[in-house]
Order: C-alpha cells, then sequence, then structure tokens
C-alpha cells in the first residue's frame, strides 16, 4: 500500500497526505453505499420479478402490494445506479487519469 501511496504522490505532488486521506475515505464510503445499494438491488429484482408473476397471473383480488413493490423495487434501483455512477467519478477524480 505504500508504494501505491508514494507513486501516486509522486505522479501527483500537489497532493498531501491529509487531502489524500479525505479523498480515499470520501471514496470508501461510497463504495461501501454502492456495495449495500447493489445488493438491495439484486433482492429488489427478486421481489419484482414475484409480484409482476402474481400481477400477470391475477388471481389475487388486490394487487396494491405488488404494485408497491414494484414501486420500491424501481427506487431502489434508481438511488443503485445513481450511487454507482457517483462512486465511478470520483474514482476518476481520486486516480486522475
Amino acid at each position: 500500500m505504500d508504494a501505491a501511496r508514494t507513486f501516486l504522490l509522486n505522479r501527483f505532488h500537489e497532493t498531501s497526505y491529509a487531502e489524500e486521506g479525505r479523498k480515499m475515505k470520501k471514496l470508501k464510503v461510497s463504495a461501501t453505499v454502492s456495495l449495500l445499494l447493489g445488493i438491495l438491488f439484486v433482492f429488489g429484482l427478486l421481489c419484482t420479478h414475484l409480484a409482476l408473476t402474481d400481477i400477470w397471473h391475477g388471481t389475487e383480488p388486490n394487487l396494491e402490494v405488488e404494485w408497491n413493490v414494484v414501486r420500491i423495487s424501481f427506487l431502489i434501483e434508481t438511488l443503485f445506479l445513481i450511487s454507482a455512477f457517483i462512486t465511478l467519478a470520483q474514482v476518476f477524480k481520486f486516480v486522475k487519469a
């Protein structure tokens, strides 16, 4: 890890250790949020599939719960995509490729 840090500091010498630490911490938090939302995304896909199957069969008299599951899953999926793009932007800023 020290070799990578030295490489980054030599390549981008204007970055201080404290600034690098803040950026790295922010990147780790963002990656953790993206990971958790990704897990919820997969769970949401499964729930959406089951809800849409119930809706398609139409055997239940009230489908409000199934439609709410689809809406909530869509919200989670949208939040995951936004989080993933924000994390990717932070990675590009950190690396300065």
